[in-house]
């Protein structure tokens, strides 16, 4: 979805007729305030915004979108703008926006800066998902699922910080399985592998979060 501020009606039904051709949803709002109240109810994630006539305010949203970026991820800004008006465009790169285009608007070149645009969204989310699924194998037994020793050492600590504050008390389960060396002798080790993951997949089953 592409959110469009833009209040020039001509100009608007351009960019949205071009947008929609290429497989785009387009929303469009007149001003930079009614955009901020749009971002924050629906997540939008691209913003095209017209900077020629209401500059200021669209600094101001730009500003307030990168001071809130952990809340919806990034949000890639492309800038309109009139042909030398260079004051702007720096002031708008400095405070936060993307990519600049210049008006009038020229189909072939906002199409390809609006792919660009999403490319590079989409290999923000790649990147963020391969760094969550780094932290997820750093803090997992990649056989169980459960947590490993570095992990279980790291939460364990902060429960007996939490205990000695309190001045509570803290209780360790250790357990084994019975005959396990047995099992992987007589059978094989694959055969332990599924008895490991049935006894972590019991205790998930029966213990609290």
């Amino acid at each position: 979805d592409i959110l469009l501020i833009n209040n020039d009606l001509m100009e608007r039904s351009v960019i949205q007729q071009v947008l929609e051709h290429s497989g785009h949803k387009v929303t469009y709002v007149e001003t930079a305030q009614e955009a901020w109240k749009f971002i924050t109810e629906n997540g939008i994630r691209f913003v095209i915004a017209d900077a020629a006539d209401q500059e200021q305010n669209v600094h101001q949203l730009i500003q307030h979108v990168r001071s809130n970026q952990n809340l919806f991820g990034h949000t890639y800004i492309l800038l309109l703008i009139n042909r030398g008006q260079n004051g702007t465009l720096v002031a708008s790169l400095g405070v936060g926006a993307d990519d600049y285009l210049n008006k009038p608007v020229a189909p072939q070149e906002l199409k390809a800066r609006v792919s660009v645009g999403t490319r590079i969204l989409s290999m923000g989310d790649t990147l963020l998902e391969a760094r969550d699924q780094l932290d997820n194998l750093a803090m997992y037994d990649n056989l169980t699922g459960l947590l490993n020793r570095q992990a279980f050492y790291k939460i364990a600590q902060g429960e007996l910080e939490r205990a000695r504050r309190a001045s509570e008390g803290v209780s360790i389960i250790a357990l084994d399985v019975d005959n396990f060396r047995a099992i992987n002798v007589k059978y094989d080790h694959s055969v332990g592998d599924n008895v490991l993951q049935i006894v972590a997949q019991v205790i998930r089953e029966k213990s609290r979060p």
